[in-house]
């Protein structure tokens, strides 16, 4: 399968990948080789958004409650699943967490918000000047650098971006507490994938190099030491990344879900993604992690 870079907008060039015939996950056949231009200011979890002031965060802080509590998705993001499942965990708000890919730090300062305090993020890509609030321990190295030990380790849309999701996972398990545990969420080669196949928006030809199925993370989880407290599959975002796959099929490029509101698309779309969520082809992967 050729894909063309579409996420950036380089639409001259082509990435290979392809679907293991035993495991069923998608991966790209060349590892790219410079990642400075592949991660560079404009990709979107490093940029610096705007911070959030002390009135938008008590509001969050409300809603989320309220979306726990009600089961309410007040929130509408992809993070809704890891907010709720963090919630019902119970982490103490002194357990030491890191986030692993944490970009310019958006979650760890929402994390701070709801009034969790031993926080930590790491990012090989991450530029003092993007974090979105300068009190954040955040630090640009990679995961196979960590020295630590942590309650709770989040690695939220990360290991799609590696090159050996097995050493990976195996530096997870390294870092855990006895009692900690590991909240591993990706986009997997599901629905949307096999429908919108090379114009599929979760490929995003180079930066995801696999889309990791259901099978495969369980046996790369066993091999690491890791044992699966819980498991969802899910639909969420998925309207949103299917209209945007189905204007790049039809040779249109955009990139901003605000294109998508309005599109055309939309009944398609949504009548896809309600055919995903009856059969279990959701492109979302959500697992609670622990030592074996």
């Amino acid at each position: 399968m050729l894909c063309k870079d579409f996420y950036s907008g380089n639409l001259e060039k082509y990435y290979e990948y392809a679907v293991c015939s035993n495991c069923k996950s998608l991966s790209i056949f060349t590892f790219y080789e410079s990642v400075e231009t592949i991660y560079n200011e404009s990709y979107y979890i490093l940029k610096s958004p705007n911070k959030i002031n002390k009135f938008k965060g008590f509001l969050y802080k409300l809603l989320f409650n309220i979306s726990y509590y009600l089961g309410l998705n007040l929130l509408t993001s992809r993070e809704y699943v890891l907010y709720r499942e963090l919630r019902k965990m119970r982490v103490p708000k002194d357990a030491s967490i890191l986030d692993i890919g944490c970009g310019n730090g958006n979650f760890l300062n929402k994390l701070k918000f709801l009034g969790y305090s031993n926080l930590s993020g790491i990012d090989p890509f991450f530029r003092d000047s993007e974090k979105i609030d300068k009190s954040l321990n955040i630090t640009n190295k990679l995961i196979d650098d960590l020295d630590g030990m942590y309650d709770l380790i989040v690695a939220h849309h990360v290991i799609e971006h590696v090159r050996s999701p097995i050493s990976f996972m195996s530096n997870i398990a390294r870092s855990l507490s006895e009692r900690g545990r590991a909240i591993v969420c990706f986009p997997t080669y599901g629905g949307i994938t096999k429908e919108f196949k090379e114009h599929s928006y979760l490929i995003q030809a180079p930066q995801h190099a696999c889309l990791i199925s259901t099978n495969a993370f369980l046996k790369i989880c066993k091999d690491a030491g890791l044992h699966v407290c819980n498991a969802i599959r899910s639909s969420e975002s998925d309207l949103n990344w299917a209209i945007i796959s189905n204007f790049w099929k039809d040779g249109i490029y955009v990139k901003s879900f605000d294109n998508v509101i309005d599109s055309k698309y939309l009944p398609y779309c949504h009548d896809l993604v309600n055919r995903w969520e009856s059969t279990g082809e959701g492109s979302n992967l959500f697992f609670i992690l622990s030592k074996s």
